[in-house]
Parts: C-alpha cells; structure tokens; sequence
C-alpha cells in the first residue's frame, strides 16, 4: 500500500501547480472566469493518462471536473469564478 502512496503525492504536487496558473488565466480571459490548467506526472514525470481531476471552489462549493489528456494535462473552467478550489486527482491503482 504505501508504495502507491509515493507515486500519489508527486501526482497531487503536479496537480497542485495548476491552481497557481488560475489567476493567470484569469486576467487573460476576463474579471469573472477562473480557468485550471495542469499537468499530472508520476514520480518518474511521465505523463497520467485518464486520471480524473475533480476542483471544489472553497467560496460557491460548486465541483467541477476533467480528465487528462495523453500528456496528462487538463483544463478546468470556472465562468462565475469562484476563487480558492481543492483539487482531488483520482486514478484506479493509485
């Protein structure tokens, strides 16, 4: 079991810097859209492939969810805003 813990916490680190592009984004699109943006790599930086990436704004509680892509990057859009979010990645195995 920890073994698969190791490869999780890179994963929920690379998933983590996309949080820091959304205010970037942000300026970019308008006053009111947040846009996510990341990529999810295993320990070794191999691109996760289908993990899903799931991002709860703080302030409206309102979920919104992508999956990755074949260089494991997703994009998650937020219209109203909804400035701070959690992010959960999911992957079977993992």
């Amino acid at each position: 079991m920890s073994a698969l813990r190791h490869p999780l916490r890179g994963v929920l680190a690379l998933a983590f810097v996309g949080l820091c592009w959304a205010g970037v984004a942000r300026a970019q699109v308008g006053s009111t859209t947040d846009i996510l943006t990341g990529v999810v790599a295993d320990q070794e930086g191999r691109p996760v492939v289908d993990a899903i990436v799931e991002a709860t704004s703080l302030d409206t509680r309102i979920t919104r969810s992508a999956r990755t892509d074949a260089r494991g990057r997703y994009t998650i859009l937020f219209p109203d805003g909804g400035g701070q979010y959690h992010l959960v990645v999911r992957l079977i195995g993992m």
